[in-house]
């Protein structure tokens, strides 16, 4: 029985499958155009190249060359890690905008790391395709959860620091 199941299968196997094709026209009218691509976009996150550190934006010099000249890529967003830079507010006042402060921090090795690599990108010609995004639990943030397998945390801000995030990122690009 088992060699008549074998044999079957065999001749199965060796019968042919036809298929039927079907002709289709298809008909491009290039006057027309409904979509339009701006480029090629990558994320770059400087501190995940340098083991976590933000550090001299030469070492991702070479990785950006490779992604302009090789990918092709034309649209930048830039990741900050960690909007933890006022997990205090700075002068007890939320409505303050400290800008000696924020000097002080956007000064920082973090944040030069990030310079650097903005303006190697500008160098590079990429200027108005270039996004910048924060990431992480914001300033001053209670930890809605504990860490998962994965080592995610669900944070929600401290409504007393609303204000401080509403100036946090504006300071960013003064």
């Amino acid at each position: 029985m088992k060699k008549f199941i074998l044999y079957v299968m065999l001749v199965l196997a060796a019968i042919p499958v036809v298929a039927q094709y079907l002709e289709t026209n298809i008909r491009i009218d290039a006057s027309k155009r409904y979509q339009s691509v701006d480029g090629f976009g990558v994320n770059i996150n400087p501190a995940w190249w340098l083991d976590g550190e933000y550090r001299d934006a030469d070492v991702v010099k070479p990785a950006i060359d490779m992604l302009i000249d090789s990918l092709g890529a034309t649209i930048f967003r830039i990741v900050i890690e960690e909007m933890d830079w006022e997990a205090v507010n700075d002068d007890d006042d939320p409505e303050n905008f400290n800008i000696a402060f924020y000097n002080q921090v956007f000064s920082s090795p973090k944040f030069r790391g990030i310079w650097n690599t903005l303006h190697y990108l500008n160098q590079r010609g990429v200027t108005d395709h270039l996004m910048i995004s924060f990431m992480g639990a914001p300033p001053a943030a209670d930890p809605l959860t504990k860490p998962d397998a994965s080592g995610w945390v669900m944070f929600a801000l401290l409504h007393q620091m609303q204000p401080v995030i509403n100036y946090s990122m504006p300071a960013l690009m003064k």
